[in-house]
């Protein structure tokens, strides 16, 4: 759940990757990353509390396709990975 939940997340926007910034204590404060969630809001929440209270940009539908989706995603993926392996070995 937490590759779901995290990869909806960064692809929606709603997570942004902490990068390192020179600078003051309130320029580093103003940067996107610093509105990020909490892990444990990522990791430790209900599907409708998830997108209630971490992604309330999306509603619950948008969610449920996005999971299908990268369900597809990572499928295709373990598929190639196996074909690659097969031909590697051959």
């Amino acid at each position: 759940m937490f590759s779901v939940t995290h990869s909806i997340l960064f692809r929606s926007g709603i997570y942004v990757t902490p990068g390192r910034i020179k600078g003051t204590k309130l320029e580093q404060k103003q940067q996107p990353w610093c509105k990020n969630p909490r892990l444990s809001d990522i990791t430790d929440t209900s599907e409708e509390a998830f997108i209630t209270e971490v992604a309330s940009d999306l509603t619950l539908e948008e969610f449920e396709v996005f999971c299908e989706m990268y369900s597809e995603e990572l499928n295709k993926e373990d598929e190639s990975e196996t074909e690659d392996s097969l031909s590697d070995n051959e």
